[in-house]
């Protein structure tokens, strides 16, 4: 499956889930904000949430700072 990641085009082989990604990117679920195809995608909602070849994926990391 292919799609664009934060600007760049991604090939996925996983499972196809928003999960698989955030697993194979090594991103924690808890640590991100993620948005396909301009539309935020809610916490609870990724495990349930299919990618699909060509979306438009935004994943943004928190980083502790100051």
């Amino acid at each position: 499956m292919n799609f664009v990641l934060n600007g760049n085009t991604h090939n996925h082989n996983g499972d196809g889930s928003l999960a698989a990604l955030l697993v194979e990117i090594e991103a924690d679920k808890e640590q991100v904000a993620v948005m396909i195809n301009n539309s935020i995608i809610k916490k609870e909602t990724i495990n349930k949430r299919s990618l699909q070849d060509g979306d438009q994926i935004e994943i943004i990391t928190y980083a502790a700072g100051g």
